[in-house]
């Protein structure tokens, strides 16, 4: 299932500015996943600070869209994790540390601002020209390019650490990611309005980071997607960046791919064949999952040591841009295929595959095994358990006549 992060501002107008999005969303919305992050919280806080009469409404509607699907980044391992927690119950539990936060004044607003002239002066009239125009992929060039001029050693990535130079060994990928982020509002990029606090711009830094482990980043702020394309960009993340107009006429379509089995025929001729490089082979990930699921396919070839007519393919779920799994995703994924088998294979798939899988055994979900045939279609299906994956999770293998 499609990870697709919605920030706060989607979320917070999408009844009054996209009513056509939010319906959609609440017909499809069970076929993907709709992560929420404690950047939503934080948001979400500020209103609830302010006595918002829209507070209620608005934890509602977060709730709703994204149910228990909660991401959050942990210091102690450096990683981004799936939780499933409730937003009102994540707020109870770390609320009050938040609202803090957001009271908090990081930066008073006329340091800060004064802070961002300084920076931006600092380039000619020519470079901060280009910046401004810049295209999200070419940005850090032309940001370092500029800074060159000025100092021969530096860079951006200094400058987004300059603040907190003593400590940068010790930063995590979220604060690194963040400040590198920040670095772009303050050299001129996508700049915001000079009444935006510092903890505002930081939790939209906090929202793209999130969005960075996710398929899709939904946000109406022209400024934000600039942002987000440029770090995705620099970090190689492959996730899409969507208004919330694009991402409607998106959804439709991508219900109809996921589930259908042209899509399986057609991943495997368009995905299914490596890239040859000197570090071995390369394969490029589905933009539509299979099955809701499976997001890389491998034909069985030449390269896999078969030769003549390939007559199988193999599909899992590799975890390089989303490196997760939500339980929902499983549960989706085992209920479709129930409803693809004859009744009398229900209890066996459940049984032999099903119980294996979600055993808690690593040694069990690896000697899981199912098949069936479907003879109508001229096609076989063989499930198994990932032997490489880092958490218990299915893999298909399809073969054809």
């Amino acid at each position: 299932m499609l990870k697709i992060y919605l920030d706060w501002n989607s979320i917070n107008n999408i009844q009054t500015r996209h009513p056509e999005l939010y319906e959609l969303i609440k017909e499809y919305g069970h076929l993907f996943i709709f992560p929420y992050s404690n950047a939503h919280i934080r948001d979400l806080m500020v209103s609830k600070c302010e006595n918002n009469p829209f507070y209620q409404r608005d934890i509602a509607t977060l709730t709703e869209i994204c149910g228990k699907h909660l991401l959050q980044f942990e210091d102690e391992n450096n990683l981004t994790n799936p939780l499933f927690c409730l937003p009102e119950d994540y707020i109870d539990l770390i609320g009050t540390p938040l609202e803090i936060i957001q009271k908090t004044d990081w930066f008073p607003q006329q340091i800060f601002q004064q802070f961002k002239e300084n920076v931006r002066k600092s380039f000619p009239d020519s470079v901060q020209k280009r910046i401004q125009g810049a295209n999200p992929e070419e940005v850090f060039k032309i940001i370092n390019e500029g800074l060159k001029s000025i100092n021969s050693e530096l860079t951006i990535e200094d400058l987004s650490l300059s603040q907190v130079n003593s400590i940068r060994n010790m930063m995590n990928e979220e604060a690194r990611f963040k400040s590198l982020c920040l670095a772009l509002d303050m050299c001129g990029f996508r700049p915001e309005d000079k009444d935006k606090s510092f903890t505002n711009i930081d939790a939209d830094a906090s929202h793209i980071f999130y969005a960075s482990k996710c398929d899709i980043l939904v946000s109406g702020d022209r400024k934000m997607r600039g942002k987000a394309e440029a770090m995705f960009s620099k970090y190689n993340v492959v996730t899409k960046v969507l208004t919330p107009k694009q991402f409607e006429d998106f959804i439709l379509e991508e219900v109809n791919k996921e589930y259908s089995l042209q899509n399986l025929l057609s991943s495997i001729r368009q995905y299914g064949h490596p890239r040859e490089e000197e570090d071995g082979a390369h394969y490029k990930l589905m933009e539509s999952p299979v099955f809701g699921l499976f997001n890389a396919c491998f034909l069985v070839d030449e390269h896999f040591g078969c030769s003549g007519e390939p007559k199988s393919a193999l599909f899992v779920y590799s975890f390089n841009n989303t490196p997760y799994l939500y339980y929902t995703e499983l549960t989706r994924f085992f209920d479709l295929i129930k409803s693809f088998l004859p009744e009398k294979m229900k209890n066996e798939f459940q049984k032999e595959y099903v119980d294996e899988i979600c055993s808690r055994d690593k040694r069990r979900a690896m000697d899981a095994r199912f098949y069936f045939e479907c003879s109508d279609l001229n096609l076989s299906f063989a499930f198994y358990g990932d032997p490489i994956s880092p958490v218990p999770c299915p893999m298909m293998q399809v073969r054809f006549a």
